[in-house]
């Protein structure tokens, strides 16, 4: 969609109205069409702590996972870790440390596959 950049510059009310174009289509998108599954949980041994996951529906159809574990927000043992559900699986496979250093703590992962390309991870160590 190619939004006229005049009228969102001229029109006071411009901006509002985009706003409100995109979350009527936000609406359009009904429960049924949103898919939810639990992936890990406390019974995966990568730490009491889970946090921030990011995926990516990768070039060759899998699904990439990466979060951080560990005993806790910025405890030593925190790590990256990363999971692949391969098309037409049901199952994710086991989480494998990506990012690790018993010196600094690791965490918020992003993922990103550039066109067409490898696969990014970016995350944060202090």
């Amino acid at each position: 969609m190619k939004i006229n950049s005049k009228f969102t510059t001229q029109c006071p009310w411009g901006i509002f109205a985009v706003s409100l174009l995109s979350c009527m289509m936000f609406n359009l998108l009904n429960a049924q069409s949103i898919h939810v599954e639990k992936v890990f949980g406390p019974e995966t041994d990568t730490g009491q702590y889970k946090h921030p996951s990011s995926f990516e529906y990768l070039d060759n159809g899998d699904f990439f996972l990466v979060y951080y574990g560990g005993k806790g927000e910025y405890a030593w043992d925190t790590a990256v870790f990363g999971s692949r559900k391969v098309k037409g699986s049901d199952s994710w496979s086991a989480p494998v440390a990506i990012a690790q250093n018993p010196f600094q703590s690791m965490g918020n992962p992003v993922l990103w596959q550039g066109p067409p390309g490898p696969g990014w991870v970016f995350f944060f160590f202090r």
